[in-house]
């Protein structure tokens, strides 16, 4: 809706047409659906509009777009390429490619393979391009830095999985409009830390991936207080050991998996909103601050694997709404008695945590809460329950749906 939207299609308004018509359906999670004869029939039309591909305004089918790559046969006319690099054998762009087309405004490179490998390569990009570049994905990317005209200020989602990227943005001035998401997972991002310069002009951001980052060593205080940024993925990020001082902040998803981080700063508690926090795989956490208890909307908190983990927050009953508390695989030894007494649980999982010598008693859960212990045989052991942290992750989205 984004894109349409900066593109100055409104939107709104003619997809209510179309389904008022039934020429599509909007289905769960706003996905589009039409006819294929319908589809078919849109392509036919932008077909019809030049027997060369270069001319056309769209292009999708691999074959063509093969073609017009390789043999840089690109014009003004072409708005629109989404290519599934999966389908086509390697080839080399030439630096001046996207100079013949100053009218692209989407751009996408993805691979359909699970394994997919980026088959498009170049050695640099010629300026000028993308300056109408609205949508960019591209599984791959070859080059360290992104071409210094690439407009931030109106780009509306910007992807770049599997890269070596170093650096972000060196000569971009504008970043206001960035405002759907970043999808960094840059291997060697920055080498370092983000220039904390960098933050103040991501401030429309919502949605902050830098899964993978293997040389992320740190983190700017700043990033905390972008103000619309909900969505805060650090997991895999293996070298960074600790979070910065928070000041304030409306993130409601944070995800840590996999970091060095040996514990939180107190600081947390000023994220008010925060609602899913993922510890899991933080082999390194040692202890939980009770400032943790001051996050009223905490709905999951997730410490699956963090084994030097012994002890919880006495005061996490002070919690206001039911949690879901992952422990499996943990040196928990015991539950704190307020979580019991005060009806917080919606989930307790706890198989493989070895160390846990008993449950308070009377164990009074809440309405639909289930404890799965390898002692007492509930239900089965989560370790052999595949994907239980995106299982835990739906479910909570599900709930505050319906909430």
């Amino acid at each position: 809706m984004k894109f349409h939207n900066a593109s100055g299609f409104y939107p709104e308004i003619g997809i209510s047409v179309l389904v008022d018509k039934s020429l599509i359906v909007v289905g769960s999670y706003n996905k589009i659906r039409m006819h294929d004869l319908l589809q078919e029939l849109g392509r036919e039309i932008v077909r019809q509009e030049s027997i060369n591909p270069g001319n056309r305004s769209r292009l999708w089918h691999h074959e063509d777009i093969y073609e017009v790559l390789t043999y840089n046969t690109g014009t003004e006319k072409i708005e629109g390429i989404c290519l599934d690099m999966s389908k086509v054998k390697e080839f080399r762009l030439n630096p001046s490619t996207f100079t013949k087309m100053p009218k692209l405004r989407f751009l996408k490179f993805y691979s359909s393979s699970f394994n997919g490998e980026n088959k498009c390569k170049m050695s640099y990009l010629q300026d000028p391009g993308f300056a109408e570049v609205k949508y960019l994905h591209w599984h791959g990317y070859p080059l360290k830095s992104f071409p210094s005209n690439l407009s931030a200020e109106k780009l509306v989602l910007f992807e770049v999985p599997e890269n070596d990227i170093e650096q972000l943005w060196d000569c971009v001035k504008h970043y206001s409009k960035l405002n759907q998401i970043i999808h960094a997972v840059c291997h060697r991002l920055i080498a370092k830390t983000p220039n904390p310069t960098l933050m103040p002009r991501l401030n429309k951001v919502v949605i902050l991936n830098l899964r993978g980052s293997k040389s992320l060593k740190s983190l700017p205080s700043e990033i905390f207080n972008l103000e619309f940024l909900t969505k805060l993925d650090l997991s895999g990020c293996s070298k960074l050991k600790r979070l910065p001082e928070i000041s304030s902040g409306n993130i409601s998803w944070l995800f840590l998996t996999g970091t060095a981080i040996k514990e939180l700063p107190s600081s947390i508690e000023s994220l008010l909103r925060l609602e899913y926090l993922d510890l899991s795989d933080c082999k390194r956490l040692k202890s939980l601050p009770s400032s943790l208890c001051k996050l009223k909307s905490l709905g999951v908190l997730n410490l699956y694997g963090c084994s030097n983990l012994q002890r919880l927050p006495e005061c996490l009953g002070q919690l206001s709404s039911p949690i879901t508390l992952g422990l499996t695989e943990t040196n928990i030894e015991r539950i704190p008695e307020s979580i019991i007494q005060h009806f917080v649980l919606r989930y307790l999982l706890l198989s493989y945590s070895e160390r846990l010598q008993s449950l308070p008693s009377p164990l009074f859960l809440a309405r639909g809460c289930l404890a799965m212990q390898p002692f007492l045989g509930i239900v089965e052991h989560t370790h052999r329950i595949p994907h239980i942290d995106h299982m835990l992750a739906l479910d909570w989205q599900k709930k505050r749906k319906n909430v």
